[in-house]
């Protein structure tokens, strides 16, 4: 994510599609006709972003400004619908896992050998369109130990959607964002060049995965102190990109707690992505043997629907290196920084309230992705989201939510009553503490952890 200074005023010119005027605010007397002008063209689209790729430090080109929003009444209608399946979910998931799990003991000496899970090649249906995606089942091997317990991961049977469709958010062209490094990463991991990839910048985060690793050393200890104790060591990432933040958590799994045998998987809405985190997962299971590193599914899908295709209550941990934020929420054409200081910073009630109403917008979207999140966690299991922004009225920044809001939304989002929850489990810890980089200050972690099932 880029700092507030690095930001391309060229988004706020008028756009002829579309007919957007931005609003100018040095005289305030025409604030309350530009306010209602501005919300009457702000109702011409009734979705909402669903973004499940997120920008994360931008250095290279200018967020366009987005064109849609939902309204509050529809989107707790959404998650009605999520916390009613998940608490479903999670009670069947307990009644039926042990005859899953005395099925595919039986059946563990026949598929041992069975669904490798295949390379995949830049030049596959899957990068070239999301309606020529190939369906494709990938069935993890049981494997059973010395005292022929059934390993969890033998019940990460899913298959990757055919068709996620077009992201809300996939518009005026938001994901040309990624086109510099998806490309660059792409070409090399098509020509199996993957030895540089921990120290050149991606994922528009403006720094490398090393140093994005030396950076989470300071919160290492959630994964390590919850993986130590648990029976199965699954990990799945929300928005993975290139998968490159969650090999540098396992790396440091492995140098600072000796764990090895992780399960990687996740999810990435730009296809050429998901692509290249295959393979270079593929790659790296043989070039760093010392981690006993094991892929699981990597699909291309969408991190505010991931319950569709993904297994509820059955991954150790669930994690995120960044919920993007919406610029522009209620699409009253201030994206530029300046103008939009103005209407933090502005007495006017009309403007107050509106930019109120633009946090509550993005309060209910983090809500949202961190809502699928949990779902996808094991009752016991710990879901972890990194570099947070806080609100944009606060600091800048894209947007985002404050610390106070995670302790309010576990209550406001029943993530306790219906998803399962532990509000005393919620932890928050600073993402850049020394304040190396400009662009990731003010950032911080959360991690929350599901209760586990009572017989």
């Amino acid at each position: 994510m880029a700092s507030n200074n690095n930001r391309n005023n060229a988004d706020d010119k008028m756009d002829e599609d579309d007919g957007m005027i931005p609003l100018e605010l040095n005289d305030e007397e025409d604030d309350i006709l530009e306010i209602q002008g501005l919300l009457g063209d702000s109702d011409r689209d009734g979705s909402w972003i669903s973004s499940s790729r997120s920008p994360q430090f931008a250095t290279r080109k200018t967020r366009r400004r987005t064109t849609a929003r939902i309204s509050t009444f529809s989107l707790r209608k959404k998650f009605l619908g999520l916390l009613v399946m998940g608490t479903l979910s999670m009670f069947l998931g307990y009644i039926l896992m042990p005859k899953k799990a005395s099925e595919n003991k039986e059946n563990s000496n026949h598929t041992s050998n069975k669904d490798k899970q295949p390379s995949h090649d830049i030049t596959s249906p899957l990068v070239t369109s999301a309606e020529t995606e190939t369906e494709t089942s990938t069935e993890i091997t049981s494997q059973t130990s010395e005292e022929n317990t059934v390993d969890p991961a033998a019940f990460l049977d899913y298959i990757c959607p055919t068709n996620i469709g077009i992201a809300i958010n996939d518009r005026d062209g938001f994901f040309e964002w990624y086109d510099d490094d998806t490309a660059q990463h792409a070409l090399k991991a098509n020509n199996s060049e993957f030895e540089g990839f921990l120290d050149e910048e991606y994922g528009s985060w403006g720094i490398t995965p090393n140093e994005r690793k030396a950076l989470n050393a300071n919160w290492i200890h959630w994964y390590g102190d919850h993986l130590l104790h648990s029976e199965s060591r699954t990990i799945y990432e929300s928005a993975c990109g290139t998968g490159l933040t969650l090999f540098t958590i396992i790396q440091l799994l492995y140098e600072q707690y000796n764990i090895t045998g992780i399960e990687a998987f996740g999810n990435d809405y730009i296809a050429r992505d998901v692509v290249t985190a295959n393979r270079y997962y593929d790659w790296a299971v043989g070039h760093y043997p010392e981690l006993d590193l094991r892929k699981g599914r990597i699909c291309r899908g969408d991190s505010t629907n991931l319950t569709s295709f993904v297994p509820t209550n059955a991954f150790d941990i669930v994690m995120t290196g960044y919920i993007d934020p919406i610029d522009d929420p209620l699409h009253l054409g201030i994206s530029d920084d300046q103008k939009h200081r103005q209407w933090c910073k502005s007495k006017n009630e009309t403007k107050q309230a509106l930019m109120k109403e633009e946090q509550e917008e993005m309060n209910g979207w983090f809500a949202l992705w961190a809502s699928q999140m949990i779902s996808l966690v094991k009752p016991g299991g710990i879901v972890i989201i990194e570099s947070i922004s806080k609100p944009r009225c606060e600091v800048g920044d894209w947007g985002g939510v404050s610390k106070e809001w995670w302790a309010q939304a576990i209550q406001e989002y029943e993530w306790d009553t219906q998803l399962g929850i532990d509000s005393a489990s919620l932890d928050i810890i600073d993402f850049d503490p020394p304040t190396h980089y400009n662009g990731l200050q003010d950032r911080y972690n959360v991690k929350m952890t599901k209760r586990k099932l009572v017989p």
